[in-house]
């Protein structure tokens, strides 16, 4: 298992106005009725990570800025995402270090081997990049298959949402069962069946 995660509070900026809500415990639970925002609160918790979202909320695309500290092996850090604009770069602070540099990281990586927000967030959080063949797993697939069970993956089936494959590899990741020695084995043998099965339709 990675590091410990603790999210010490959330900010949003409307206007001229930073507003913040604090979390004292390790514990927190959100509870409402149906439509009551308890997906928009979590998405709002996450988006500064750089999380991707297919439709941001119009709640959180309201703000100015999103800001999350949280707390990863007891360093605590700072993600501050522009709300209007999802595109916009992920700003990182460490906050216990003032000397490190601060991270400008996109969201969704443009040229080949760029690193993106929530690449840097899953490496703080001790995730490796885990791929088995064309499955890859990122932030977004721990965060939807294992770190937040929504009320529609609760009703529908435990875990459900997502590819088969890269729900299976979050798991395996999390539960400290994949291995990159292995990964890499299994690989080769992939490849290794696909030219024996072309050779031999050739002959």
């Amino acid at each position: 298992m990675g590091p410990s995660f603790v999210i010490e509070r959330l900010e949003f900026r409307r206007g001229e106005v930073w507003y913040a809500r604090h979390f004292r415990g390790l514990v927190t639970f959100l509870v409402g009725h149906s439509k009551a925002g308890k997906s928009t609160a979590l998405e709002a918790l996450l988006y500064p990570l750089g999380l991707l979202t297919a439709t941001v909320m119009p709640e959180v695309r309201s703000c100015q800025y999103v800001r999350l500290v949280f707390r990863v092996a007891g360093t605590r850090w700072q993600a501050t995402r522009s709300g209007s604009n999802p595109r916009a770069r992920v700003s990182l602070k460490n906050l216990d270090n003032p000397d490190e540099i601060e991270h400008l990281l996109p969201v969704t990586s443009t040229k080949p081997g760029e690193r993106t927000a929530g690449a840097f967030v899953q490496d703080l959080l001790g995730l490796p990049a885990a791929a088995r063949g064309a499955t890859r797993v990122g932030l977004d697939d721990f965060y939807g298959t294992v770190m937040a069970l929504r009320q529609n993956t609760i009703a529908s089936e435990f875990l459900g949402g997502g590819k088969d494959e890269a729900r299976v590899l979050a798991i395996e990741v999390l539960l400290g069962l994949w291995n990159e020695d292995l990964a890499g084995l299994e690989k080769d043998a992939s490849e290794a069946t696909s030219r024996h099965r072309a050779a031999r339709s050739a002959l």
